[in-house]
């Protein structure tokens, strides 16, 4: 796939995507005269978008962790290029995501491929062919990490306020959460429910308000288009100072390659510590932005990830192939 081809791609899913949350949001506020007005222009606008999406689907994620999981079990099966294994609707599934045939993209996950990316970090070697685009510069370039100026104020009851939306990636449903200093949580979601549940346990004297801000937009627009923000997006979160040392660690780990617990521990000139950086990289609230996902044990075998390993092997496998395309 042509890079004008795939940012054309990648617009057209982003703009399908906020078309269909925006149509969710305007449903559950207004059910006047305006919102037939909003539908209809919701309707035209996808008249206009369907001239160019064609055969363009929303990404069925959960097909594709499905096919991954199916792969982790049977790897010397499915590995081949044999189209009797893997249904039309799953390969096309793989195409509309990633421009890969199934077995093209899981070369990308085995032991051997993650081995060699990790070698490549390790001597210095590791090159992106993205040199010129955002994808090339680390994520420490458009976040700043701060620690939550006023943690007090949750542990003494004092009431704040938090913005919240729900939104589609290239890897499934997230949510977004932020104070009125920076984004404070970021998570992939399977159910909307339990995601705010778990949500409010975690803030219980937050007041939560589901609207979206220019935070909001610019996150989605880095996570699905790669787009650089216009300014460095505050991450206000809160954590242990070595937790910070670790996150601040993770980026600046480039878009496509990977590191292992143990050189992470070595670069903080702490070697006894790959345990705590275990625990560290696993109690990231910032999914995706802060890359917990590039962290892999040295064996080659992607481990565990808080929202399932399948996920983790997507996210690895679809960055690894963008980075050298």
């Amino acid at each position: 796939m042509k890079d004008d081809q795939k940012d054309e791609w990648f617009r057209i899913h982003y703009q399908q995507y906020k078309l269909r949350d925006e149509y969710k949001t305007k449903l559950k506020v207004n059910c006047s005269l305006s919102l037939i007005l909003f539908v209809l222009n919701i309707s035209l606008s996808l008249l206009v978008l369907i001239g160019f999406m064609k055969n363009i689907q929303v990404v069925d994620i959960e097909a594709i962790e499905k096919m991954i999981y199916n792969w982790n079990q049977n790897q010397s099966k499915l590995y081949r290029n044999d189209k009797s294994v893997i249904s039309k609707d799953v390969r096309q599934c793989f195409q509309h995501w990633i421009g890969l045939e199934p077995f093209e993209f899981f070369q990308y996950i085995t032991a051997e491929k993650i081995l060699d990316n990790l070698g490549l970090i390790n001597q210095g070697l590791f090159q992106t062919s993205k040199e010129n685009s955002s994808q090339a510069l680390l994520n420490e370039t458009y976040f700043n990490l701060k620690k939550n100026s006023n943690p007090v104020s949750i542990k003494k009851g004092i009431q704040f306020e938090l913005s919240f939306e729900f939104f589609d990636s290239p890897f499934g449903r997230m949510l977004i959460v932020s104070s009125l200093e920076g984004i404070c949580y970021l998570h992939f979601v399977r159910s909307e429910k339990k995601s705010l549940e778990q949500l409010k346990l975690q803030f219980p004297m937050a007041q939560f308000k589901e609207q979206s801000n220019k935070w909001h937009h610019d996150v989605q627009l880095f996570i699905f288009l790669n787009q650089t923000p216009e300014n460095i997006i505050p991450l206000q979160i809160q954590g242990t100072p070595f937790q910070f040392q670790v996150w601040n660690h993770l980026l600046k780990i480039p878009f496509g390659a990977l590191k292992t617990y143990g050189m992470i521990s070595n670069e903080l000139n702490n070697p006894m510590s790959s345990r705590a950086v275990g625990k560290a990289v696993g109690s990231n609230p910032i999914a995706y932005v802060i890359p917990c996902h590039r962290v892999v044990p040295a064996s080659g075998i992607i481990g565990h990830y808080m929202w399932g390993m399948e996920k983790k092997q997507a996210i690895i496998g679809w960055e690894m192939h963008h980075s050298q395309i």
